[in-house]
């Protein structure tokens, strides 16, 4: 069973049927602490042609990695925005290999869906620029700093630089700064949260 969340609900999960859905071969998911400072039209027209989700990469550790059975140099996304090809999905029976996995673990795998997804879909995962999913890592370390931390390689100080100056999805993840929607925010980019903030009737 799909039942264990930690602090998230259950819904972290429901990516994996997606598939599910009929008529429909591509979808952009994406997390609800996010806000979407520029178009998406680059990220929704990504050749998906031979993978079947696709992400931005994620920070992790060798041992994070080997947990889910993979190598040092394994790709491994932020599941929180995702691109999917449901169309490869089906065909790679994806749904089913990633329940199996949950099943393996006893309903509590390594980081849930993250991990479930990464593990099960090695070799069908597209790396997006960073710019698609830029988390408070990304903006208060360099990418030296972060090879250094984690033991493993991250997106260049290139590609950093150009993701903090143009970000297109800013994700507002625990663990580094409180969210723009708490008091006494600290987080460097909450203006773009203030901001839809401030015109929205909600």
């Amino acid at each position: 069973p799909v039942d264990s969340t930690g602090r998230h609900i259950k819904s972290v999960y429901a990516k994996i049927f997606f598939g599910r859905i009929p008529d429909i071969d591509r979808i952009l998911y994406i997390d609800s602490d996010t806000i979407v400072a520029d178009s998406i039209r680059k990220l929704w027209n990504t050749n998906m042609d031979k993978y079947a989700i696709a992400g931005v990469e994620t920070i992790n550790t060798p041992n994070a990695k080997r947990k889910i059975k993979l190598k040092v140099d394994d790709l491994v996304i932020n599941d929180g925005v995702a691109l999917m090809n449901l169309k490869l999905w089906r065909e790679k029976n994806f749904e089913k290999k990633c329940l199996n996995f949950v099943k393996k673990w006893n309903g509590n795998p390594p980081v849930l869906s993250e991990g479930t997804i990464n593990s099960v879909c090695k070799g069908y995962i597209c790396r997006l620029n960073l710019k698609y999913n830029l988390t408070s890592a990304a903006i208060d370390y360099s990418a030296k700093e972060i090879e250094l931390l984690t033991g493993c390689s991250y997106y260049s100080q290139e590609q950093i630089n150009s993701a903090v100056k143009s970000p297109c999805i800013i994700h507002y993840v625990s663990g580094f700064h409180n969210r723009p929607w708490n008091k006494k925010s600290t987080h460097p980019f909450k203006q773009y949260y203030l901001k839809y903030k401030k015109i929205s009737k909600w």
